[in-house]
């Protein structure tokens, strides 16, 4: 069980990180941005963060 959690917390982690990806590209584009458009990329690297403590808890617990 102990694996398929960590496995599903990478899955998440992933699909955070494309998340990020696009809203990086809208950042980078040249023009007016809309005003969440940081927030928002910060809230997804926020999220990345606290996964990545989960993945290490998870290692820890388990002995890993």
């Amino acid at each position: 069980m102990g694996q398929e959690h960590l496995e599903e917390l990478k899955k998440a982690r992933s699909a955070l990180v494309e998340a990020r990806r696009t809203w990086v590209r809208t950042l980078a584009k040249p023009g007016p941005k809309d005003d969440n458009a940081a927030m928002t990329m910060t809230s997804y690297q926020e999220a990345i963060e606290a996964i990545d403590r989960a993945i290490e808890d998870e290692k820890r617990l388990k002995g890993w």
